[in-house]
């Protein structure tokens, strides 16, 4: 039996072809029959719900910060009252736009409802059909465990000097293949690659049985703690270094081909 993460975004999710290919979705019934199949995700765990017919053994959601085994809590960890307003001041003295990502609501920036929803502060692809993102001038109270920070490239220099002034108490993903600065923000500490490790501290996995894959700079984490590692075929070359397999891309049935070719599936 093997202990199997599934990154989300272009690695279950097409964004191309704005679908979950066929040959993927029968993967992954097809895995979870004898493995236990996990979500790992930067999204937070409502935003997870993303219409699969399948039951996962476990969530690592919003970066490692809020993590799930069998649909009960094991990890907690968000950004304290202190830090939200310190955040928020400093994006505001850098004209940096933040979102702010919860359990059940996130908070979206003008420059994210923009750039992702088209001024619709609707759902994502293949979010659940629950509204999540809001105005985030609507944010009250709730408990934030990631945020993004995205501003234009005329304000570079200002974007990195927020994200030197964060960098004590946060762990920062920084987006340099993206046109524009891009950050993807956590308490400190927290990662992917720390949730499957925090599972297997628990000894609720077995380390040495682990396989991951992804396509993204937040799942370098997991490719440096799992024994068999995956990068889809349209990461970014920074990503497919770290990973012990490089697969095809998710829009030519990578996803499949990675697990038919260690024998897992037909």
């Amino acid at each position: 039996m093997k202990y199997i993460f599934l990154d989300v975004d272009g690695t279950i999710i097409d964004h191309f072809k704005k679908e979950i290919p066929l040959k993927t979705i029968e993967t992954i019934k097809e895995l979870r029959k004898n493995n236990r199949l996990f979500i790992a995700s930067g999204r937070a765990k409502d935003a997870t719900k993303i219409g699969l017919d399948v039951e996962f053994d476990g969530l690592i959601a919003s970066l490692g910060a809020d993590i799930y085994y069998k649909d009960e809590e094991i990890y907690d960890k968000s950004f304290t009252e202190a830090e939200i307003i310190k955040i928020k001041d400093l994006a505001s003295k850098y004209q940096i736009g933040i979102s702010f990502e919860c359990r059940h609501k996130g908070f979206g920036s003008e420059i994210l409802l923009n750039r992702v929803y088209g001024r619709k502060a609707n759902t994502k692809l293949f979010q659940s059909k629950e509204k999540y993102w809001y105005r985030f001038d609507e944010y009250t109270d709730e408990k934030v465990y990631k945020f993004m920070a995205e501003t234009t490239i005329e304000n570079k220099t200002a974007y990195d000097l927020f994200l030197k002034e964060i960098n004590s108490f946060c762990e920062i993903l920084d987006y340099k293949d993206r046109n524009e600065p891009v950050g993807e923000v956590s308490p400190l500490g927290v990662s992917k690659g720390f949730g499957i490790q925090k599972l297997s501290d628990l000894g609720l996995i077995d380390l040495k049985n682990t396989i991951v894959i992804g396509d993204s700079i937040n799942d370098v984490s997991m490719f440096k703690v799992a024994a068999v590692s995956f990068a889809m075929g349209q990461a970014p070359a920074e990503v497919k270094k770290h990973a012990a397999y490089v697969t095809d891309s998710v829009s030519d049935n990578g996803f499949y081909k990675a697990f038919k070719n260690i024998g897992l599936v037909a």
